[in-house]
């Protein structure tokens, strides 16, 4: 399974004459980069919008890419937060797809269920909270009660919340034999808190699974954060200007536990429930 995440940057807060940081000059480098990679298997973005049809980036993204390569994307948009979503593309056809609301009016996973070649796989989207939406509040009456299972797993912040909420939704939905894929952009560090809700189930960092070096503020190299996101200071210029590691992609790997246990039964409906 190939697959290729990225925080678009929908550029809503960049000056008024950038064309939002010239957003579709961007979206025109991701197409570029997913052809230039033979078209990974899933695409996943973060930061899409649709506000109106001349302020958006969603169907921007959808009209370069759809058809960028041999085998058409096909992609789901739930719109379910205008300002700030998800959006998936994949080269196989989708069996099924929701979005799961996080702590919080903003924040949500996508999920869906690709008809891959490897059979049924999962793909989960996020974008965490940042600090423009009380990322580091206290998960307690920042957004009301704090939820019974985050309160159980000690999470302390409202995005802490947010990260044991999708790890618990990946668990409860995640029930067919094939790997699932946990991607998008975290807004935390390797060994925070929200990167153990991952990590500690055993699940897999495919970044350094592949032998990739940790981060390197002082260099770049590694990391995927750390621009200046509202001007087009840092993003013209051809040095990294990324400091710290906050989107990662996940390996979920199958496990026996999960999955559903069918049995044949006898002819005759021997255990009487008319099935």
């Amino acid at each position: 399974v190939t697959v290729a995440d990225l925080n678009v940057l929908h550029g809503l807060f960049c000056p008024s004459g950038t064309a939002g940081c010239r957003r579709v000059d961007r979206a025109n480098l991701v197409r570029d980069f997913v052809v230039a990679r033979g078209c990974p298997d899933v695409l996943g973005f973060e930061e899409v919008f649709d506000i109106s049809p001349s302020n958006e980036n969603a169907e921007t993204l959808r009209a370069l890419i759809t058809n960028a390569c041999p085998t058409p994307y096909v992609s789901v948009y739930h719109d379910a937060n205008p300002f700030d979503d998800e959006l998936l593309f994949s080269a196989y056809p989708i069996l099924a797809d929701e979005t799961l609301d996080l702590l919080g009016p903003l924040r949500n996973v996508l999920h869906v269920r690709i008809d891959h070649p490897i059979g049924p796989l999962d793909v989960y989207a996020t974008h965490l909270a940042s600090g423009s939406d009380n990322a580091t509040a206290p998960c307690e009456g920042t957004f009301g009660p704090c939820p019974a299972e985050c309160v159980a797993a000690g999470a302390a912040t409202v995005r802490d919340c947010q990260a044991v909420q999708m790890a618990e939704l990946i668990e409860a939905t995640h029930d067919v034999p094939t790997p699932a894929i946990a991607l998008g952009d975290f807004n935390e560090t390797p060994g925070s808190y929200v990167y153990q809700q991952f990590a500690g189930r055993g699940w897999i960092d495919t970044y350094l699974a592949a032998g990739n070096p940790e981060c390197v503020p002082a260099t770049g190299i590694g990391c995927t954060s750390g621009r200046i996101d509202d001007a087009l200071t840092d993003m013209e210029s051809p040095a990294l200007n990324q400091t710290e590691r906050i989107d990662f992609v996940w390996l979920v790997p199958a496990q026996a536990a999960s999955l559903c246990a069918a049995t044949v039964e006898p002819a005759g409906d021997p255990d009487g429930d008319g099935v």
